[in-house]
């Protein structure tokens, strides 16, 4: 059985991989979870961090089956590294592993070069030995002023 459909909305000053310093700026975070929040407190940690407490450390061999799944993905086969159930061009963000979240997974060329210049949603996946949510990121200057907003983003899948 599937479990429901579980969020969680926050404001958010950080994201921590440094290829996403584009979205460094104040903007809503709505993680849109594909398993329990039980399996995410019971199930989601890592035994080995980085110097953020809360990052799993992917520069050490963690040494629990669950430390390991945040640095495991899903692909086609071996001799194919495609990312199954991923929109094309989504990487893994190391070390965006976040213990009890998962490892933030997002289009490397989709990541806006300055927080000036990211105006419009990011779409980001997560991931913890599969997919485990998905969160569109919303810059605070998309949604304040008098003005309505519209955002429409075609994505396809690969290799499902």
């Amino acid at each position: 059985m599937v479990p429901p459909l579980t969020s969680a909305l926050t404001s958010s000053l950080l994201l921590l991989a440094d290829p996403s310093k584009g979205w460094e700026s104040p903007h809503y975070d709505m993680h849109f979870y594909l398993i329990s929040p039980q399996y995410r407190a019971e199930e989601m940690d890592c035994d080995r961090f980085g110097p953020v407490p809360i990052l799993c450390d992917f520069t050490q061999n963690q040494t629990t089956s669950s430390g390991q799944q945040y640095f495991t993905t899903p692909t086609v086969s071996e001799s194919d590294p495609t990312p199954l159930n991923m929109p094309a061009g989504f990487e893994l963000g190391f070390p965006d592993a976040v213990a009890n979240m998962g490892t933030h997974a997002y289009d490397m060329a989709a990541v806006p070069n300055s927080p000036a210049e990211w105006t419009e949603p990011s779409l980001i996946y997560g991931t913890h030995g599969e997919v485990v949510f998905f969160e569109p990121m919303i810059p605070f200057q998309f949604v304040e002023g008098d003005v309505s907003q519209d955002f429409s983003q075609d994505i396809e899948y690969v290799k499902q």
